[in-house]
């Protein structure tokens, strides 16, 4: 790499240049923001935005659900997150309806009594390998494939995790007066596979590529 040497009249010229660059980038910067900011108060003009888990914004229009969302705490903010990882790493390929019908399962098990009582004890809900202390899922011996397969579990897209994200929150706050697409269900498989446990069940629903069961007699 070649550096070029400055004399100091040289030196004087090119902070004067690089002085009116970075005055012509402040008022451009400032200008874009001023522009945006009055955008998305024309676009958002009824509705109540909520920032959360970073750059993500759910937009809500109901007061109540407003109200709702002012109270969380980092605890519920823990819980939103397993929420929206399972349905991530589960349907982040389907439709919304798929994504959200995921997430009735999840809180449709933490409802039940039949399953840990929180978000995240749904869905890390497992065996563990004794070896790693507790830490590590036995492979295939958990609830959702996605987190015992041995295959890493990072979000790589981005774009699907901030939607997934937004169906999730708003999914917690409105599960009880929501209408549950799976109705009822707390199972599915894919349409790829034929698990034995399926007889024992009701099928509810098939959406997409997910078929939906709940217990007899519910």
């Amino acid at each position: 790499m070649t550096y070029t040497k400055f004399s100091q009249s040289n030196k004087s010229s090119w902070l004067q240049t690089a002085t009116q660059i970075m005055t012509v980038l402040s008022y451009s910067l400032i200008i874009g923001i001023f522009i945006d900011v009055h955008q998305i108060k024309r676009e958002l003009a009824d509705q109540k935005v909520v920032l959360s888990n970073g750059d993500i914004v759910v937009k809500l229009k109901d007061q109540e659900l407003i109200d709702q969302a002012n109270n969380l705490t980092s605890k519920d903010y823990k819980q939103i997150s397993c929420l929206a990882k399972n349905m991530y790493f589960e349907a982040r390929s389907q439709s919304d309806e798929g994504i959200e019908a995921v997430g009735f399962v999840t809180l449709n098990r933490v409802d039940s009594g039949q399953f840990p009582n929180t978000i995240c004890g749904v869905v890390y809900d497992a065996k563990f390998d004794a070896d790693t202390n507790g830490k590590k899922p036995l492979k295939y011996d958990c609830q959702f494939t996605w987190y015992c397969d041995n295959i890493d579990d990072k979000i790589r897209d981005r774009d699907s995790w901030n939607h997934i994200y937004g169906i999730a929150y708003n999914l917690y706050l409105n599960y009880q007066s929501m209408d549950d697409v799976t109705k009822g269900a707390m199972y599915y498989h894919n349409t790829t596979v034929h698990p034995a446990w399926d007889k024992t069940f009701v099928k509810t629903i098939k959406i997409e590529d997910h078929i939906f069961f709940k217990p007899k007699g519910l």
